[in-house]
């Protein structure tokens, strides 16, 4: 995990459900291609966790599994992981189905964040009730 942002270590298990996903398939912005897709996330608060379902898409010839870690305000999670400095050709997508324990907090931002350079993009999300 990148030790600039100080985040706390989430265990997650992720689960590669799509591999060699061709970049046309993945729409990027635009002259973009370079920074990261930002991640499709729910979040639902039951009892005194939050459950996030996340799918992040990241390129194929990364071939570990992101990480994910929560900064101090509980409320900004970044996925991790080092990914070449070239345009993808293919993605591979990757589930996460995780609880956070933490007090409620009505909104939060998943960032795909590429370690190396510091990259990132992020989805903001209301955290519904459960």
């Amino acid at each position: 995990m990148n030790s600039t942002l100080n985040l706390k270590p989430i265990i997650v298990a992720p689960i590669a459900i799509g591999q060699n996903i061709p970049a046309s398939l993945i729409k990027a912005p635009v002259n973009d291609f370079l920074r990261p897709v930002a991640p499709l996330v729910t979040a639902q608060y039951i009892k005194d966790a939050v459950n996030f379902r996340i799918v992040v898409f990241i390129d194929s010839n990364n071939t570990k599994a992101p990480t994910l870690g929560v900064a101090s305000n509980n409320k900004d999670f970044y996925l991790q992981y080092d990914s070449r400095e070239e345009v993808p050709k293919s993605y591979t997508a990757w589930y996460i189905d995780v609880f956070y324990t933490c007090k409620y907090v009505d909104k939060v931002t998943v960032y795909n964040n590429d370690i190396d350079p510091v990259t990132s993009r992020g989805t903001e999300t209301t955290v519904q009730q459960g």
